[in-house]
């Protein structure tokens, strides 16, 4: 596997009805289990025809022709973050990135005290 050069990030809106070939054989299932359409990747790699997209401590190979360049999201899954909930000031963890196609930004699905929140974060919300 390549190393990429600079940091990439992008959509990858990838649905079942795409077929399997845009993604490595080896790589079905994890990508069947994630559905990849609204989530934010990291590029890692390359590996021959395909890029090696990161999500979390998941990654899979897909051949790039769906893949899609957005900015750099301001935390990444794993993320420690302090947000305002219920009122007052929480500690938090980045479990999820996901791109909303209006605003053309991403938002974070946060777990508070082990609870993931129903509430999406903005980079607004961090302090």
């Amino acid at each position: 596997m390549e190393q990429m050069s600079s940091t990439r990030w992008g959509l990858y809106p990838w649905f079942p009805e795409h077929g399997e070939t845009m993604i490595h054989p080896e790589d079905v299932v994890t990508v069947k289990s994630l559905m990849p359409s609204g989530k934010v990747f990291q590029v890692v790699g390359e590996d021959g025809d395909y890029l090696v997209l990161s999500y979390g401590e998941l990654s899979f190979r897909a051949k790039p022709e769906l893949f899609r360049s957005v900015e750099r999201p301001h935390k990444q899954i794993g993320d420690t973050v302090e947000v305002v909930s219920k009122g007052e000031q929480q500690s938090a963890k980045v479990v999820e990135i996901h791109w909303h196609h209006q605003k053309n930004e991403p938002f974070y699905v946060l777990t508070i005290n082990g609870k993931k929140s129903s509430k999406r974060y903005w980079n607004a919300d961090f302090r």
